[in-house]
């Protein structure tokens, strides 16, 4: 398992669900029940889904089961490194316990991808690397790749390098 807290004490998977759109893609998720990795606030019974929204090119709001709010922009600061800024929205200028509770799960969730970040980067540096193969999931849910393809149609357009007639593994 990739992300084993994100997806056994945060996000139900059989709930999630992907939606792309022109500027931004939207994650959603009910949360993970009695697995729940942190204290929910007691206020905010109804908050029991897990939603973010990337923005192009390099913006992410995410919403975490019980109502925690952050904000992730991220910053390229080399061809091979991108500095990932996290600012999180509590209730006043200390957090509360729950909030540093939640704070620091999210935190081991980002710690676990960086082994991950690092391999995919390793391997596109490596001389086999040629294409990469997409889970496409009709579905759109926890496996789909859809929003790491848009991402990357959407970079190479950017740099002026994707040619229109070029159908993708993802559109097909």
């Amino acid at each position: 398992m990739i992300a084993p807290t994100l997806s056994t004490a945060t996000l139900d998977l059989k709930s999630y669900h992907l939606a792309i759109h022109e500027h931004y893609h939207a994650h959603i998720s009910s949360d993970s029940g009695v697995n729940q990795g942190y204290t929910m606030k007691q206020d905010c019974a109804r908050s029991r889904e897990f939603g973010a929204w990337y923005l192009w090119p390099n913006f992410c709001l995410e919403v975490y089961p019980g109502g925690y709010m952050n904000v992730l922009h991220h910053l390229p600061v080399s061809v091979d490194k991108t500095l990932q800024m996290v600012e999180w929205f509590c209730t006043a200028a200390t957090p509360s316990r729950e909030e540093q509770e939640v704070i620091d799960f999210v935190a081991l969730i980002r710690e676990e991808d960086i082994p991950l970040c690092a391999s995919v980067q390793r391997g596109l540096n490596s001389d086999g690397y040629q294409q990469g193969r997409f889970i496409v999931d009709p579905a759109l849910g926890a496996n789909s790749e859809h929003a790491v393809h848009d991402i990357q149609k959407k970079t190479l357009a950017a740099l002026g390098l994707l040619h229109t007639d070029q159908e993708s593994v993802c559109e097909r």
